[in-house]
């Protein structure tokens, strides 16, 4: 987190994200954490408040997250009447057929080991650091492939800019990369 004021409320969730990191959950964190679980209800928190509207939240399961996220990637779309584009990977098993790697590009985030996903939606203006814009290339299937993602920075500590030569201030690019991972297919085969 780089957040120049911090409550105390704030420096508790800190501290719960580094504890459960490290599986080091307390009671008292656990009851804080309680504490923070939306409810639609009069009086509570809720995520379906406006100010909750394009930030990160915590789920149970991975797989809960990523169904949040595609629902907020198409609403947010919508909403602002920008076109989602979708990138997928480019795998490299021989054996695949079209039809395994169309199969894996369905597959939600959370069903590799490493949670890279093999699809990804984005549209300019997303709230993710912002989406400046991107640059593509065409996989071995013809499908549309992310080579280079250009992510404008907000919020920098202390004022600070970054200028890289032939992008406007504040905006840096973000390469692509090769992952090996193992993915758990429907039928629980790897």
């Amino acid at each position: 987190m780089h957040q120049k004021n911090m409550t105390t409320e704030d420096n508790k969730f800190r501290t719960v994200l580094e504890n459960m990191r490290y599986k080091k959950c307390t009671p008292s964190d656990i009851a804080f954490l309680r504490s923070q679980i939306s409810a639609n209800v009069p009086g509570a928190d809720s995520i379906c408040k406006s100010e909750f509207r394009n930030i990160p939240i915590i789920t149970a399961l991975n797989i809960d997250k990523d169904e949040i996220n595609r629902i907020g990637c198409e609403r947010f779309a919508a909403e602002n009447m920008s076109k989602l584009t979708n990138f997928y990977s480019e795998d490299n098993k021989k054996e695949m057929t079209d039809d395994v790697q169309k199969l894996l590009w369905s597959l939600n985030h959370s069903s590799s080991d490493s949670h890279v996903p093999s699809k990804l939606s984005l549209c300019v203006d997303m709230p993710e650091g912002t989406v400046y814009g991107w640059q593509t290339k065409k996989g071995s299937r013809g499908q549309l492939m992310l080579d280079v993602l250009f992510t404008k920075l907000i919020n920098l500590p202390d004022g600070r800019t970054v200028e890289i030569t032939g992008l406007p201030k504040n905006v840096v690019p973000v390469y692509s990369t090769t992952n090996s991972m193992q993915i758990t297919l429907p039928n629980r085969c790897s």
